[in-house]
């Protein structure tokens, strides 16, 4: 028999090095769920739900799941421990996770040093020993950095990983790199938050290492999170080594998806136009990751997750060749008129602005 209600925090897993962090995992049970939040010591604190089709597929033997996500701060432990409790219509339940304190990893100071003679003589820095800091208050207000409880962890993709390999090793920057699960001892971590694996922290619109000193830079689902690409574009040209490569890629028809913030996404032309007046392209392609499909299933299951419950049902009950008419044509149907504002944001064919000069 499966327990009424099952309760999994994937992240975090250890302590961390930033001020807050992101907390997100899921919930399966038997009753309806109806709230999920922290056990701070402070007090509690909510918890918002997301969709999680892959939890309701691997645990279907339950009537009701859900995602959750939020952000919690060293404070919220209670004793290196985060308290997650989710209410439902049977009860409340309560599952504790055990945060390891975060330690040094033993090939960390030896990437340091590698760096250090590589790093600007021109901008001041903090050290820790997990990495070098440049992300002063002057740049924070320059760059318009804002803390953020959101964080991107992947491991690299098979065709990033080959070129990294390709250079055997040589120095390799990794441009906005989240919180890699693993590191490489050739590949420095750039981020704008002090995650586990960042080795600098830093704006990328201001790189601050000296001109010619990668064989590989690596920016991925990076740009169109900053507010100038093209400057950030010029940055990645001028650290990178004559003849070295350049492997970026940007969404093209991905929904919005802030990290806080999400300003522009691209078409090939527009990512090729960003290195080509210093750079040869020696291809432009569609990776496997961005095939069109992703775009075809998150569009589609934020559009339903948008939906008032009754309206989803319909919503998921039609059949593709439902959808194939002229778009006028449902601008009237309730799964149109009754879409959440936040989608409609998030998956807007196009945004208009209306401005007043000062």
């Amino acid at each position: 028999m499966p327990l009424p209600t099952l309760i999994h925090v994937d992240s975090p897993t250890q302590q961390s090095l930033a001020g807050r962090f992101a907390v997100y995992g899921w919930v399966a049970s038997e009753a309806p769920l109806l709230a999920a939040r922290i056990v701070a010591p402070g007090g509690p604190i909510p918890l918002a739900w997301e969709p999680r089709p892959d939890v309701r597929s691997v645990h279907s033997a339950y009537a009701h799941s859900s995602g959750f996500r939020g952000a919690a701060g060293p404070g919220d432990l209670r004793d290196g421990v985060l308290v997650i409790e989710c209410e439902t219509a049977a009860g409340g339940v309560r599952t504790e996770k055990v945060l390891p304190p975060l330690a040094v990893p033993a090939d960390k100071a030896a990437r340091l040093e590698r760096i250090r003679p590589h790093l600007r003589a021109d901008l001041p820095f903090r050290e820790t020993p997990f990495h070098f800091d440049f992300l002063t208050d002057e740049v924070r207000r320059n760059f318009n950095v804002v803390d953020t409880d959101a964080v991107s962890g992947f491991e690299y993709a098979p065709d990033v990983r080959a070129e990294i390999d390709r250079v055997g090793d040589e120095l390799v920057l990794d441009c906005g790199a989240g919180n890699r699960p693993s590191t490489l001892p050739n590949v420095v971590n750039l981020e704008i938050v002090p995650y586990a694996s960042t080795d600098v922290v830093s704006v990328a619109e201001r790189l601050p290492f000296r001109d010619n000193t990668f064989a590989v830079v690596v920016s991925c689902a990076v740009l169109e999170h900053l507010k100038d690409p093209f400057a950030a574009a010029r940055e990645i040209i001028r650290v990178t080594r004559p003849g070295g490569l350049i492997y970026a890629d940007v969404p093209f028809l991905q929904p919005f998806h802030g990290y806080p913030s999400h300003y522009y996404n691209m078409t090939m032309e527009g990512l090729k136009n960003l290195f080509a007046a210093e750079c040869s392209i020696e291809r432009a392609f569609v990776p496997r990751y961005g095939s069109p499909v992703w775009t075809l299933t998150w569009f589609l299951n934020s559009y339903a997750a948008g939906l008032p419950e009754e309206t989803r049902r319909r919503f998921l009950d039609m059949r593709v060749s439902d959808l194939m008419a002229p778009a006028a044509a449902y601008l009237d149907e309730p799964w149109v008129s009754q879409l959440a504002e936040a989608r409609q944001v998030e998956l807007a064919c196009a945004n208009s602005v209306v401005a007043r000069k000062r």
